[in-house]
C-alpha cells in the first residue's frame, strides 16, 4: 500500500531502457517528427490548433515508449498498454488533422460537438495526466486533477470560490477543441521556440561547441583564486542560458566541472553547491534565458528582444554575487587558481580560429538578429545552420556528418519532450481557470491578503510560485505562477514586466530551494555529497536571485523600463548593493568575520536596496565606512593577507 502511494503522489517514472529494435523505431519516428516541426516552423505555418495537435500527440506518443509508469522496473520490455497508448496518442493529431477545417471554423460553445469529439477529448485529457505523471512528476499531474474537478464541484463551495456548475461537454471542449486548453499558447510555445532551440543546443553538442564553451570559461577564470569554481560559474552560466534547464545544466557542465573542483580542493558539497547556483542561474541570463522567456513573451504579449533587454542586469547581477561567494570560497579553503601550462590553448591560430569562428560568429548572428527585430525562431534557425556550415567547412571543434544531422534532429525531440508535455499539463489548469473565472477570485484573494500592500503580495507571491517549484520545472511553475498571481500583482501598480519577470525568477530558484531543492540534489549526486547540506549551500550561493526580484518590483529601472539619468543611478546603487549583500554573506564561508560588520553590511544592503537616493547615498556611506575600517584594521594587524573586498 505505501509503494502504491508513493508511485501516486511522489514518484514519476524514469526513462526505459529500450532493446534495440524499439530504440530504432522511436529515433526514426522522432527524426521524422523534428523534420516535420522543422517544416512547420520555417516553411510551411499550418494553423495553430493543427500544429499543437501534432506536436502533443507527438510528445505523448514517445513520452510513453520513453518513460516508465511510477515504481516500474526500466529494464523490462514495453509493456501492451503503453504501446496502445502511444497508438491513441498518434490517433489524436490525426484525428485533429483530418477534421481540421472543421476545428478551425467551428464557434466554441455554439456549435455542437460529435460524438468523436467527446471520445477524443476525454481520452486526450487521460493521456495528458497520466504523461504528465510520469515525466513531470505528480505533483502537476494532482493540480491538474484538481483543476478538473473543480468545474463539476465548484457549485457546491460556498463563497467567493463558489463556481456555476459546467458538464462533461464544456470541460471536453474546452481542453479540446479550442486553444486555450491543452492546445493552448504553452503548448505552441513549446513547439517552436522551445524547439528551435532545442535543435540550436543539439547543434551545439554535436559539433562540440558545447566543450569549447567549457574551454573559454578555463581560459578567462581558471588561473584566477579559486578558479575552478569560477570555470563553473562562467561556463555554467554560457550554457544554462542556450539550454534552459537547471538540472539538465548541472547533468551536463557539472560532470566536467564537479570532478575537477574536487580534485582541485574543494569540498564536495562546495562543489555541487556552486555548481547548483550557476547552473540555476543560467535560465535567469541573457541572451537566451532558456524556454520560460520565450513562454513569458508569448504570455504578455511583448518582443522576445525587449524581455531579453530587461533581463541582462538582473541576469548579471545574480552572477556577480555567485562570483564573489566563490571566491569568499577559496578564500577560505585557500584555493589557488590552476597552473598557466594546464589551461587550454586559446592563442590566435591555425587550431583555434576555427572553434571560434564556429561558436562566435553564429552567436552573434543570434543575438543580433533578435536585436533588430527578427524572431527568436528565424535567429536561432539561422544560427544553427551557420554552426553546420562552419563545421562541414572549416571543421570547428568537430566536423558533423550525416549520422550526426540524425542525431541533432533525435536529440531535440529528447530534449523538447518534458517541456512539452510539462506545457500540455499546464494548459488544462489554464484551460480550466479560463473557463470557470477561478483566475479572478485568486487575483482578488491575493490583494485581500496582502491588502493593497505590494510587499506582502510580492511575499506570497513568491510563496507559491515556490511551493509550485518544489515539484514542477521552471516552465510550467511560471506558467501556473503567472495564471494566477500576475494578475494581482499588475492590479495593484507592480509593473506587467515587473511582475512577470518576479515570477520568472523564482520559478528558476523553485528547483534549488530546500528542502527539496531537485537541482542541487542532482549536483550532490555528481558530488558524491549529502544533498541537503548542498541544497542548502547552494541556497546561500544563490541568495541574490531571491532579494533582486524585489527590488525589481519598486525599482522598474533595474529592468532598463524607464529612461534619463535613473537607469545609470540605480544601477550603480543596486550593483554596490549586491556586493555588500554578498560580502554579508560571505561569512557563511568565513569564519574569522566579526557579527557587527554583517549587521552594518546588513543594514547598508537595505539602504541602496530602497528606491530612494538619499538613503541610497547614506547606505553608499557606511559601506564605505565599513571597507576603511575593514583596511585599516588589517593593515595594522597583516600587512600580507588576501585584499580585503573578500574578507568581509
Amino acid at each position: 500500500m505505501g509503494a502504491i502511494l508513493k508511485n501516486l503522489f511522489v514518484e514519476s517514472g524514469e526513462k526505459r531502457k529500450l532493446g534495440q529494435r524499439w530504440k530504432m523505431v522511436s529515433r526514426y519516428f522522432a527524426i521524422v517528427f523534428a523534420l516535420y516541426l522543422l517544416y512547420s516552423n520555417l516553411v510551411y505555418y499550418p494553423d495553430l490548433i493543427i500544429l499543437r495537435s501534432v506536436f502533443v500527440a507527438g510528445v505523448l506518443a514517445l513520452g510513453f515508449i520513453w518513460y516508465t509508469m511510477p515504481g516500474e522496473d526500466p529494464a523490462k520490455p514495453i509493456p501492451v498498454r503503453d504501446i496502445v497508448c502511444a497508438i491513441l496518442c498518434l490517433a489524436i493529431g490525426i484525428y485533429v488533422v483530418a477534421n481540421g477545417e472543421r476545428f478551425i471554423t467551428r464557434y466554441a460553445f455554439f456549435d455542437a460537438l460529435q460524438p468523436l469529439d467527446y471520445f477524443f477529448g476525454v481520452i486526450t485529457i487521460l493521456l495528458t495526466l497520466e504523461a504528465t505523471r510520469r515525466i513531470v512528476g505528480p505533483l502537476l499531474m494532482w493540480v491538474d486533477v484538481i483543476a478538473l474537478l473543480y468545474p463539476f464541484f465548484g457549485k457546491y463551495i460556498p463563497g467567493l470560490f463558489g463556481s456555476p456548475g459546467f458538464d462533461v461537454n464544456q470541460v471536453a471542449e474546452m481542453s479540446f477543441m479550442t486553444t486555450g486548453g491543452i492546445f493552448g499558447s504553452s503548448v505552441g510555445t513549446a513547439a517552436t521556440y522551445v524547439f528551435i532551440f532545442c535543435i540550436f543546443g543539439a547543434v551545439m553538442t554535436e559539433t562540440g561547441v558545447g566543450e569549447f564553451f567549457f574551454e573559454i570559461a578555463t581560459k578567462v577564470a581558471g588561473n584566477f583564486r579559486g578558479g575552478l569554481g569560477k570555470v563553473a560559474v562562467v561556463s555554467s552560466a554560457l550554457f544554462g542560458s542556450i539550454s534552459g534547464s537547471p538540472i539538465s545544466n548541472v547533468l551536463t557542465t557539472g560532470n566536467f566541472t564537479i570532478p575537477a573542483m574536487k580534485k582541485a580542493g574543494y569540498p564536495p558539497h562546495i562543489a555541487a553547491a556552486c555548481e547548483a547556483a550557476a547552473a540555476s542561474g543560467g535560465t535567469i541570463l541573457p541572451p537566451v534565458m532558456g524556454s520560460v522567456a520565450f513562454v513569458m513573451a508569448e504570455i504578455i504579449g511583448w518582443k522576445y528582444r525587449d524581455v531579453m533587454i530587461a533581463g541582462i542586469v538582473p541576469g548579471l547581477l545574480y552572477f556577480l554575487a555567485v562570483f564573489i561567494a566563490v571566491d569568499a570560497v577559496a578564500v577560505k579553503y585557500s584555493l589557488r587558481g590552476m597552473s598557466r601550462d594546464l589551461l587550454p590553448k586559446l592563442s590566435v591560430g591555425m587550431e583555434w580560429l576555427p572553434k571560434a569562428i564556429t561558436l562566435f560568429v553564429p552567436m552573434f548572428w543570434l543575438v543580433y538578429r533578435i536585436m533588430v527585430g527578427y524572431t527568436a525562431i528565424r535567429a536561432a534557425a539561422e544560427a544553427s545552420l551557420m554552426i553546420l556550415v562552419f563545421s562541414l567547412l572549416i571543421g570547428g571543434k568537430k566536423r558533423i556528418t550525416f549520422k550526426g544531422l540524425l542525431n541533432v534532429l533525435d536529440k531535440s525531440i529528447k530534449d523538447v519532450i518534458m517541456v512539452g508535455v510539462a506545457c500540455a499539463g499546464a494548459g488544462i489548469i489554464i484551460g480550466m481557470t479560463v473557463l470557470t473565472g477561478v483566475g479572478a477570485k485568486i487575483t482578488s484573494t491575493l490583494m485581500i491578503l496582502s491588502d493593497g500592500s505590494i510587499m506582502l503580495a510580492l511575499v506570497l507571491t513568491a510563496i507559491i510560485t515556490l511551493i509550485l517549484g518544489l515539484g514542477m520545472s521552471i516552465t510550467p511553475t511560471y506558467i501556473l505562477a503567472a495564471s494566477l498571481c500576475a494578475p494581482g500583482l499588475i492590479s495593484i501598480g507592480v509593473p506587467l514586466i515587473c511582475a512577470h519577470m518576479f515570477i520568472v525568477y523564482f520559478s528558476a530558484m523553485g528547483t534549488m530551494t530546500p528542502p527539496v531543492a531537485l537541482t542541487a540534489f542532482t549536483a550532490a549526486g555528481i558530488a558524491g555529497s549529502e544533498p541537503q547540506k548542498t541544497g542548502w549551500i547552494a541556497f546561500r550561493f544563490a541568495l541574490c536571485a531571491y532579494i533582486i526580484p524585489f527590488v525589481f518590483a519598486y525599482r522598474p529601472e533595474l529592468l532598463l523600463q524607464l529612461t534619463g539619468a535613473s537607469i545609470p543611478m540605480t544601477l550603480l546603487f543596486v550593483t554596490i548593493g549586491v556586493i555588500t549583500m554578498s560580502f554579508t554573506i560571505a561569512p557563511v564561508f568565513i569564519s574569522d568575520n566579526k557579527l557587527y560588520h554583517r549587521i552594518i553590511l546588513g543594514i547598508a544592503t537595505f539602504l541602496l536596496f530602497v528606491p530612494n537616493y538619499g538613503l541610497n547615498l547614506i547606505g553608499l556611506g557606511v559601506f564605505a565606512i565599513v571597507i576603511i575600517l575593514k583596511l585599516f584594521q588589517k593593515k595594522k594587524t597583516d600587512r600580507n593577507t588576501e585584499p580585503m573586498a573578500v574578507n568581509l
